[in-house]
């Protein structure tokens, strides 16, 4: 299978599904409408964005639920656009749901007879109903299922359209209200919109005939019109291609091929009602569809031609042609799908063999291709990265031709900085949104009027696109409107230029880009290093991985070192899970799940699992081979570590030095002492022996909090220590609460929500060690709620959050998954629930603390159960991540703490206060750096025992893990 069949997954959910919301048919409504938000969030890529815009429109719209009443095509529209956006960021389960309920209200309605009647009742939303089994396709589509289930509902889409066609249902309602506008339908089909619609119309609207309108009440320029026809075949195209790409998808480039050919057919030759021919789609009607679809036709000719490198070639030139420089408007020329068209150019031109130089002259080779790709989407202000898989390519060609590119590490690294993965990427945005709607700061204020610039300029632009069409079919407009318009879209841009160069500059705008961004030049991380210490950015791919390993260049080369991981990413996610299942297991299950992958058996497995060193230092062999020595000769004290979201769940401090050839038998012992095993690891070479480790979430919160610490005029928070502990489980009557309060099914939520057992057996114990060593604050039990903890102010009303320089909670990760089904949006920690507080959820989400908390800790601890990688995605997970070891620690980030403490698994409070005693009350940490402070903790844990048994085992000591300046050290 070729990468573009590989990708055609992606290449749905970005670019040819913005264009589905672009024509849906009443998305015009006022400019500060929640609807035309979610149109305007939805063409800027900002899908999270949209969906909840749509959402809130459903959701405050008294007609869309009202029991008198039966919803209007927009609210049914609403369901859908919410669904479609989520779908696209990979919310499939939230996304269905929305898809159910619309299919629910748009069947029972097109089972009304028609008639003329104005009465809701008779109306017939067929196009919606159409449209509804065609999102269901796309969701198969984002979860793999078979190309035969998406072309089932494909099909099924275009047969109800054609049930339009045959006069056997409406499109979609005679009228429709919103407010003071009114958009109505005449006996022709032709739309007909008031000036204010006009004003903010969707740009996939032609300009009717010239001439002033007699009455006041329409445009000045003509009608804005499309027919049925010309809508119903929009749909029938976007059908096709979603049949084209899960066809690619299976790696069927032919039948492809044929559902793209399908797809542009329907566009130029639209059948109306009573199958009438109708005027074609012209590309100024249905821009993005039409790029969409000459894209899918180019790469799948390109497939096709394998081994044809003189026809490659040939059709690569056509495609940069006829879509990159000639398919995108003024507005669209910065846009994230002309940053991904370019992208699949690099990638034909490094197929064909001109990734570096190109034969002929004028055209883009390929790495020039991916550097224009990656300016547009790192130029994006919300949302600068784009999912691994789309650079995955660009980064091997860089690797396999870095003889031929000068400075290629550079070249190389400037690849990584645009890469996310998209497990994670979207946990900042529901942060983000958050921010937008406060107003307690000026960040969200500030968020809001970029928007705002940006919907302004957006509109104005395609009203200016509008008119250029007029002048080439013929029809003529005014001089001076044209240029008034020209001026207004020149003045709107500048205005908008200044306002993101303004926030980007901005204290608040800097704070902003660790939620979003990682990225930050070499030069930078290197100069952030001393001469002991080495930035290691671990990226893992389909079936290679790459280390860059940093260093700040002061021995005399240039300090970066690139290597070949010859792992694939789910090689590497299988050692991950054997690893972790000596340390992660919570039930008798998971023991003999452990026992299986292990090679143990029932008995054996049945108290404590065997920690598979064999893997561990394999492991750490095929990622630092190359590097190995620099790092095990004392010359790196200290290793920064941003690993791979698969990797993530291990602590590196648990990897292997010792020669995997070199350990057998001998190497660990192992005896019975009663029902318990008692294995001693004295004998293996541990990383951490000798290398202090911290792990970083991106290079930009690396030296932002590296910047923090060697500050010697930051002022410190006054008061030493509060902690937060004692949560409760939720039992049935409170789950069901928490899942009310937040917007959930309580039916599904409440049982799994109730499965936040407090397997720490009593984090109180964690607050007052730390207490009774260094003094401060605890808040615990009935007090500890997600709100008490936003509203903190200290029982003499002298301290808030803010005057606290360490504060731990002591408390539950969680992160969604799809183990989660819904029930959680976005990743949290667990906190008791007020039943008095009406704002209380039971929940400290990501976005809570990014938007409501301002800290001013040197360090917070999130202590007890797996807050570095959610206990919802555990060993046994079908996807384990590090959602939550991302998110959280970027929120808190954004809160402005400088470094956190996190947990890998759960820990009985005995062990995890022996952690607590020796780091507070052993050790000087205002004189040792704190991450080689938890390295000697972490050492005498495990040389250490405990009522007589070894504590060698990586269970008992590797468990915490540090992220941040691991240099910081701390002024209690």
């Amino acid at each position: 299978m070729t990468i573009f069949a590989q990708k055609s997954i992606l290449t749905v959910l970005t670019m040819s599904l913005t264009s589905l919301m672009c024509t849906s048919q009443l998305a015009y409504a006022q400019q500060n409408n929640t609807f035309a938000k979610g149109v305007s969030s939805n063409l800027s890529w900002k899908f999270l964005d949209a969906a909840r815009s749509f959402d809130r429109y459903y959701e405050e719209s008294n007609i869309c639920q009202s029991k008198d009443s039966v919803p209007t095509f927009q609210c049914v529209d609403a369901r859908l656009e919410s669904a479609l956006n989520l779908i696209n960021i990979g919310k499939n389960d939230e996304g269905n749901t929305r898809i159910d309920v619309a299919q629910k209200i748009a069947s029972q309605i097109s089972d009304y007879p028609m008639g003329g009647s104005s009465d809701a009742l008779s109306l017939d939303y067929g196009s919606l109903y159409a449209r509804s089994f065609q999102y269901a396709a796309v969701s198969k589509l984002r979860t793999n299922e078979a190309p035969s289930k998406v072309v089932a509902l494909t099909a099924k889409s275009r047969n109800i359209r054609q049930q339009i066609r045959d006069g056997n249902r409406a499109f979609g309602g005679g009228q429709i209200t919103d407010g003071q506008l009114q958009l109505l339908a005449d006996n022709s089909g032709l739309l007909t919109l008031t000036p204010a619609i006009a004003s903010t119309i969707s740009p996939a609207f032609e300009v009717g005939p010239m001439g002033k309108s007699d009455s006041q009440s329409f445009a000045e320029y003509g009608r804005f019109k499309t027919t049925q026809g010309q809508q119903l075949a929009i749909q029938d195209a976007q059908s096709y291609l979603l049949e084209a790409l899960s066809w690619s998808r299976g790696g069927d480039s032919n039948k492809a091929l044929e559902a793209a050919n399908n797809a542009a057919s329907s566009l130029e030759n639209p059948k109306g009602v009573g199958n009438s021919t109708d005027p074609s789609v012209s590309y100024e009607r249905a821009p993005v569809l039409w790029a969409t679809i000459e894209t899918e036709k180019t790469l799948r000719s390109f497939a096709l031609a394998d081994g044809n490198t003189s026809k490659q070639r040939s059709i690569a030139d056509r495609f940069e042609r006829n879509v990159i420089n000639a398919m995108f408007s003024e507005t669209d020329k910065n846009s994230r799908l002309r940053g991904l068209a370019l992208f699949r150019l690099a990638e034909m031109r490094s197929q064909s063999g001109e990734f570096v130089n190109c034969q002929g002259s004028g055209k883009l080779c390929g790495l020039s291709a991916f550097e224009a790709g990656a300016d547009i989407i790192r130029n994006n202000l919300s949302n600068p990265t784009i999912d691994f898989v789309w650079t995955e390519p660009f980064l091997d060609a860089v690797y396999a031709n870095q003889s031929k590119i000068e400075n290629w590490e550079n070249g190389f690294y400037n690849i990584l900085q645009i890469a996310s993965r998209s497990e994670v990427a979207s946990e900042a945005a529901e942060a983000v949104i958050r921010l937008k709607e406060s107003s307690d700061t000026t960040l969200g204020p500030a968020l809001k009027a970029i928007d705002l610039a940006e919907f302004a300029f957006r509109n104005a632009d395609r009203e200016l696109e509008i008119m250029r069409a007029k002048q080439a079919s013929g029809a003529g407009v005014p001089a001076g409107v044209f240029e008034s318009k020209q001026q207004e879209v020149r003045a709107l841009s500048a205005q908008l230029d200044t306002l993101e160069t303004e926030f980007r500059e901005s204290d608040a705008g800097k704070r902003f880009a660790q939620l979003v961004s990682s990225s930050v030049s070499l030069e930078r991380i290197q100069n952030s290093l001393d001469d002991d210490e080495a930035y290691a950015r671990i990226i893992m791919g389909k079936t290679v991985g790459y280390l860059v390993f940093i260093t700040n260049g002061n021995s005399g080369d240039n300090g970066v070192s690139i290597t070949k991981i010859n792992r694939s990413r789910s090689d590497a996610q299988s050692a991950v899970k054997t690893l972790r299942c000596a340390v992660d297991f919570q039930n008798i299950e998971q023991r003999f799940e452990c026992a299986k992958l292990n090679g143990g058996n029932k008995d054996y497995i049945a108290e404590f699992p065997v920690y598979d060193v064999k893997t561990a230092s394999t492991l750490f062999d095929d990622i630092f081979g190359g590097v190995k020595q620099q790092i095990t000769s004392g010359k790196i004290k200290h290793l920064i570590v941003q690993p791979d979201t698969v990797l993530a769940p291990l602590p590196f401090s648990a990897l292997v030095t010792t020669d995997p050839s070199t350990i057998n038998s001998s190497s660990i012992t192992h005896k019975q002492n009663g029902r318990r095993w008692d294995h001693d690891y004295s004998r293996v070479t541990w990383l951490s022996d000798s290398v202090s480790i911290s792990h970083s979430v991106g290079e930009l919160s690396f030296v932002q909090a590296r910047d923090a610490s060697r500050d010697v005029n930051r002022k410190r928070a006054p008061k030493s220590f509060l902690g937060f502990s004692g949560f409760n489980n939720y039992d049935a009557e409170t789950a069901a609460r928490v899942a009310k309060a937040n917007g959930v099914d309580p039916k599904s939520c409440s049982r799994f929500y109730q499965g936040f057992a407090d397997l720490a057996e009593d984090t109180n114990l964690h607050t007052s060690i730390i207490q009774s060593a260094i003094g401060g604050d605890v808040v615990k039990d009935s007090a500890f709620t997600d709100t008490g903890v936003l509203e903190f102010t200290s029982t003499d009303g002298q301290s808030q959050l803010k005057d606290y320089r360490i504060v731990l909670f002591a408390t539950h990760g969680i992160s969604p998954s799809p183990l989660a089904h819904g029930c959680l949006p976005e990743p949290g920690l667990t906190t008791n629930f007020s039943s008095t507080d009406p704002n209380s959820d039971g929940f400290l989400s990501a976005s809570d603390i990014a938007s409501d908390m301002e800290l001013g800790a040197d360090l917070v601890i999130l202590s007890a159960c797996e807050t570095a990688v959610g206990s919802a995605v555990t060993t046994f997970s079908d996807r384990p991540t590090a959602e939550t070891f991302d998110g959280l620690v970027r929120a808190f980030y954004f809160a402005r703490a400088q470094s956190l403490l996190v947990t890998h698994w759960t820990l009985p409070s005995a062990q995890t206060t022996a952690v607590f005693e020796d780091l507070f009350k052993n050790k000087d940490l205002s004189e040792v750096a704190f991450a080689e402070a938890l390295r000697q903790t972490q050492v005498t844990i495990r040389n250490g025992d405990f009522n007589g048994n070894s504590t060698s085992h990586p269970y008992f000591w590797a468990n915490f893990v540090f992220v941040g300046d691991g240099r910081m050290k701390l002024d209690l």
